[in-house]
């Protein structure tokens, strides 16, 4: 993906408002994640018209995903419910 691969935030602004993806999306930040910062989340969420975001508080970074599972799998749970 090209967003991915440039790391500029205008340049993932670009890449999303070219795409026009509709699909839903859950798009989660993670408060200590230095790899995909949070506000480069927030922005990816405010950026697709059918998304939504959470947050995940955690001491671990990039691997909250993987450690914090209560607070993965809450959210996502509810987004696939929908």
């Amino acid at each position: 993906m090209r967003m991915l691969i440039s790391g500029s935030a205008g340049n993932q602004r670009d890449y999303f408002c070219e795409t026009r993806a509709t699909m839903p999306a859950l798009v989660m930040g993670i408060s200590s994640d230095i790899l995909y910062a949070e506000y480069q989340q927030r922005m990816i969420a405010e950026l697709l018209p059918q998304s939504t975001y959470t947050q995940i508080d955690s001491p671990h970074g990039h691997d909250a995903f993987l450690i914090n599972l209560d607070q993965v799998s809450r959210p996502l749970q509810r987004f696939l419910e929908r």
